[in-house]
């Protein structure tokens, strides 16, 4: 769904400098209620002046409309501190960007 969609549509789910909320309606092919996080060495430019370039990509996959909506809200609370979000860019490793994001919950 989300080739898909950004091939209707565009890059939709830059939400932030920096960031981008790949997902796709639940009826689109998700499986399973997760989300994916990449941060990127090398930050990649989706042509918006706005939010280029992009360093942290959250994929969010929900099998029904109440799971993707209450996903998306929680990653918004997440992005909404910009200490939230210093934390997860400034993580040395893997481990350690794991435990930032499980302290958020």
């Amino acid at each position: 769904g989300i080739i898909e969609n950004t091939l209707k549509w565009g890059p939709y789910y830059l939400i932030a400098p920096g960031i981008a909320l790949p997902h796709a309606r639940p009826e689109q092919g998700a499986n399973h209620n997760q989300i994916s996080v990449t941060t990127l060495s090398t930050p990649v430019a989706f042509g918006n002046a706005d939010c280029d370039p992009i360093w942290l990509l959250l994929c969010a996959s929900a099998t029904d409309a109440e799971a993707h909506i209450r996903t998306i809200q929680r990653i918004s609370q997440w992005l909404d501190s910009p200490e939230s979000v210093a934390m997860l860019q400034d993580a040395p490793n893997d481990a350690a960007l794991f435990a930032q994001l499980t302290a958020l919950r």
